[in-house]
């Protein structure tokens, strides 16, 4: 691509290059296509004032299995129950009883010391055990988080 710049006979031939800019572009489009998606996450709630405002939802219910060398403790916001080690029977019914449609998952924990372990056995066939009973979400956590 030339041009002639100048007046009289003499000219300049003045060549642009245009793959720089090209190669610019490119990476800026590439770049907005990349970041449009975060601009729709960061949006904010407009509300009239007039609106209807949902009631807040009561948060669910937490599930939590402490597995200590000696029992099985099943707590819960409302109730706590206790089975004796190894009672992987009673424990699916025991929680197939306690179902609630507001529990979302169940923490496991292992309460383990060197005078009284808890095997890592024990800890899957805990989860196997809740999954089975129809909680499809266990998360493992720690002793000190669960409810008390």
């Amino acid at each position: 691509m030339a041009h002639s710049l100048g007046t009289g006979r003499k000219g300049q031939n003045l060549e642009i290059n245009i793959v720089p800019f090209i190669d610019v572009m490119s990476c800026l489009t590439a770049f907005l296509m990349f970041t449009a998606m975060w601009v729709q996450n960061a949006q904010l709630d407009t509300k009239p004032a007039g609106a209807k405002v949902d009631k807040p939802q009561k948060p669910p219910e937490k599930l939590g299995v402490l597995l200590e060398a000696d029992k099985i403790v099943l707590l819960a916001d409302t109730e706590q129950r206790e089975l004796p080690a190894g009672a992987w029977q009673d424990l699916g019914p025991t929680l197939h009883a306690m179902k609630h449609d507001d529990v979302a998952f169940v923490e496991i924990a292992a309460e383990s010391t060197r005078e009284h372990p808890v095997t890592y056995q024990t800890l899957v066939t805990a989860m196997d055990t809740t999954i089975a009973a129809g909680y499809p979400d266990v998360r493992i956590t720690d002793p000190g988080m669960l409810v008390r």
